[in-house]
């Protein structure tokens, strides 16, 4: 590196221009046009680098505190920078004063919204090492500190260039040899990141060579306020935030160029970056806002209305006597009730089960087992135990004491399962005969029945599909040619979900192939195929797990509904609301944020609820909440004939293509909000009335009736 110190000349506003060891320090007229086209391509380059999909991890929430340390230091290594007088203008001030650069850099951190104190702290270190590279750039008319080498950007450009380059390489190497050879998805946007951060660069130095290195900071602090996406943001004064604090970052960086540079001004151009979204994004909304106004009824009008139709009907078809309910039983299923069905009848009716007939969801995981004998299916079940790595509990009710044990070949903790059963059942002893049953440990579904044909000899087999594609094993048995099921959303342009059962269709949906973690990577997927009957708390269409209540719903702390932590509705953030963590994925693909208190969700009016590679152990604590729940899934769960879509929550298709409308209406007009709360409102009520925990246990009681009948020894074929 080049230590060069030496008494250079200063130009009219005190800029030392770079190369200072030159005999000249004029600009002529050629370069002041050039200097305000550097200075505007440095900008946009570096909104252009944060727009990129696939750039930083992380943003450096101090960023902007650069800009006055930067000046701090060229004051300290460069004292004649020091303007002779001060110049009576405030936008002179924010860019040549400590308190002015000071002001806009406070400015630009509190612009920033979704960042916290640890952000700040661990943006920190990185920041130091930025400003040790741009003091390191400052042209010096006095001796720095011996830790700090002093580079000529001119002559050491290519030495650095090259250097950075091959860290840049090794970086990527490593990274193909930890996760494997990026796919064309990721080298694409990577190269041209790099294009723009060179370009960024390179244009930068050019404009610092005449101006000073504040301009580096400043124009970084812009790149970072002028491409945040107002439609991101959680309210329209944090949108207008940042396009507010882009100006005063603009006009900043206009004065650190010199007053005679001809054409500085143009430089306000570049506004429209941060404005133009922004005056879209207003115009969006207001353009909704005023269509969802006049349109006599919104569609979401129509759906909640016909929903809450078909739900008091629901609710007044439930049998009122005994022989009322095993007649519907008969109708339903064609077989007579498992035995013990008339006390568990007047166990639902002693503790107020609203529902009575409506277990579906129960027959249709255990109906494909009826096709086998309870001799069948015991065998089967004893060969699974003994299957290495099955990854299944072994669980045995037994019927004298109430009691669940569960046992497993190598693990010692059974995540609450047999926790949940004594809970819901353990103060009924000698009301169940003695069951033997089998839980799946991992949250992803385990079974898929092939066709009888295809199994002849009843066998299963086990395949582990962890993270691999599953898709094409999960749909192995559609139809070739099915016909289309009822339309799961609207025929229009708003793809509302309007039959929650076909939206659930994995053989109706191949996009969702691509589309869902479950069946793209999952984290763990063991799939058995064959006629293995096992517990899980969430499946998809395809696949047949004898569906139960998640531990996390019943006896888990973390995921149980804190009243006091749920405001009053008026009280709620008029937004929508998700965090959550992923299942996959490279750290480089998305911008972290910290982890958030399990109760905020319920600060916001929506409250956004998705599914992993398993059920989410959220939904029940956000149904029981004052806020209007939104939910995407694509498993179906213990309470699917209970719980029901635009009465007690809000449908949201895997696509997501009508959640922007959809939050717009539900949010920006009074009938949709109207529409929300009610939703709200009876979710929460409807948990409390059907999603207490004796309901779960009514339930679980029916499916042990059901499983014990499957599995039972001497039990012939039941059904057609």
């Amino acid at each position: 590196m080049h230590h060069k110190i030496g008494k250079p000349k200063c130009d009219e506003d005190h800029r030392i221009p770079y190369g200072i060891t030159t005999a000249s320090t004029t600009t002529s007229p050629s370069h002041i046009d050039l200097l305000v086209a550097t200075a505007a391509l440095a900008a946009l380059a570096a909104v252009a680098a944060r727009w990129l999909p696939t750039t930083q991890a992380g943003e450096l929430v101090s960023e902007p505190a650069l800009t006055p340390l930067v000046l701090a230091a060229e004051r300290k290594l460069r004292p004649e920078s020091r303007p002779a007088k001060a110049e009576p203008s405030i936008p002179w001030a924010l860019a040549n004063t400590a308190w002015g650069t000071a002001l806009v850099a406070l400015i630009s951190v509190l612009a920033q919204s979704g960042w916290d104190a640890g952000m700040l702290i661990l943006s920190i270190l990185p920041a130091a090492a930025l400003l040790a590279v741009y003091a390191a750039f400052i042209p010096r008319t006095v001796a720095g500190p011996r830790w700090l080498p002093q580079i000529d950007v001119e002559e050491d450009l290519g030495s650095l260039s090259s250097h950075v380059a091959l860290l840049s390489v090794a970086a990527l190497g490593f990274q193909t040899w930890l996760f494997g050879f990026p796919g064309v998805g990721f080298v694409v946007p990577a190269l041209l990141l790099g294009l723009t951060k060179a370009c960024s660069w390179y244009f930068t130095i050019q404009t610092a060579r005449h101006t000073t290195w504040c301009v580096a900071t400043a124009v970084g602090t812009f790149g970072l306020i002028a491409s945040r996406d107002p439609a991101i943001e959680l309210t329209e004064m944090q949108a207008l935030a940042s396009t507010l604090t882009s100006f005063l970052l603009l006009a900043q960086l206009i004065w650190m160029i010199p007053k005679q540079v001809k054409g500085r001004s143009l430089l306000w151009a570049l506004l429209i970056l941060s404005l133009g979204p922004y005056l879209s994004n207003t115009v969006s909304i207001a353009t909704s806002r005023s269509s969802a106004l006049h349109a006599a009824e919104h569609p979401i009008e129509v759906l909640a209305r016909n929903a809450r139709a078909d739900f008091e009907q629901l609710l007044a078809r439930q049998s009122k006597t005994y022989e009322a309910a095993v007649a519907e039983y008969q109708r339903r299923y064609g077989v007579e009730p498992p035995a013990g069905f008339e006390v568990w009848y007047e166990y639902a009716v002693a503790n107020d089960s609203p529902i009575i007939d409506d277990f579906d969801t129960i027959y249709e995981s255990v109906r494909p087992f009826w096709k086998y004998t309870g001799e069948e299916i015991a065998q089967i079940m004893e060969d699974a135990q003994e299957t290495p790595e099955i990854d299944l509990w072994s669980c045995t009710f037994t019927g004298a004491t109430a009691e669940t044990v569960c046992t497993h070949p190598t693990r010692s903790f059974d995540r609450h399962i047999s926790e949940m059963f004594n809970t819901l059942l353990g103060g009924l002893p000698g009301v169940l005969p003695d069951i033997h049953f089998l839980v799946n440990h991992l949250d992803e579904p385990r079974v898929i029945i092939p066709p009888a044909s295809q199994n002849p000899n009843r066998k299963f087999n086990t395949t582990d599909l962890s993270g691999q594609p599953t898709w094409d094993a999960l749909t192995e048995f559609c139809p070739s040619r099915h016909s289309p099921p009822p339309n799961a959303s609207l025929t229009h342009s708003l793809p509302l979900i309007t039959n929650l059962t076909a939206s659930l269709d994995l053989c109706a949906n191949p996009s969702y192939a691509t589309t869902h973690g479950l069946f793209t990577s999952p984290a763990s997927f063991r799939l058995i195929r064959g006629p293995v009957p096992i517990l899980s708390t969430g499946a998809p269409s395809t696949m047949s797990d004898i569906l139960i209540p998640s531990p996390a719903y019943l006896v888990e702390p973390e995921f149980r509904y804190t009243p006091l932590a749920d405001p009053p509705w008026r009280a709620k953030s008029s937004h929508l609301y998700w965090a959550g963590s992923t299942t996959g994925g490279q750290l480089s693909h998305f911008r972290f944020l910290p982890w958030q208190p399990r109760t905020a969700p319920l600060r916001a009016k929506l409250a956004f609820d998705l599914d992993g590679n398993g059920i989410s152990g959220r939904f029940h604590a956000l149904l029981s909440s004052r806020s209007c729940v939104l939910k995407q899934t694509v498993l179906r769960e213990w309470h699917a004939d209970r719980v029901l879509p635009w009465v007690h929550y809000v449908p949201v298709s895997v696509g997501m293509g009508e959640l922007p409308e959809t939050v717009a209406w539900l949010l920006g007009t009074g009938r949709g909000e109207g529409v929300a709360r009610a939703i709200g409102e009876g979710g929460a009520g409807w948990m409390g009335r059907a999603g207490r925990s004796v309901d779960a246990g009514v339930y679980l009681w029916r499916v042990l009736l059901e499983v014990g009948r499957v599995a039972e020894r001497g039990r012939g074929r039941l059904g057609g």
